[in-house]
């Protein structure tokens, strides 16, 4: 998970907005289920100015989300 900001460009290429504070839910460690799958999520908190510009907002950067599993 993303230790720092990621920043968001609008189309514009302008417009910017961060996330940040990544959380995943298992936290750290999961179990597959009778069917062999687990479910990830991934959240963030998305920092919205105040009159944002409305759109689409990307971002280049990505982040990558490791899975082991035996």
């Amino acid at each position: 998970m993303p230790t720092t900001d990621i920043t968001l460009t609008h189309t514009n290429s302008v417009d910017e907005m961060t996330a940040n504070s990544f959380t995943s839910t298992p936290a750290t460690t999961g179990t597959l289920n009778a069917t062999g799958t687990q479910e990830l999520n991934v959240g963030a908190t998305l920092n919205v100015a105040a009159n944002q510009l409305a759109g689409s907002y990307t971002t280049s950067t990505g982040f990558d989300v490791t899975v082991n599993y035996n």
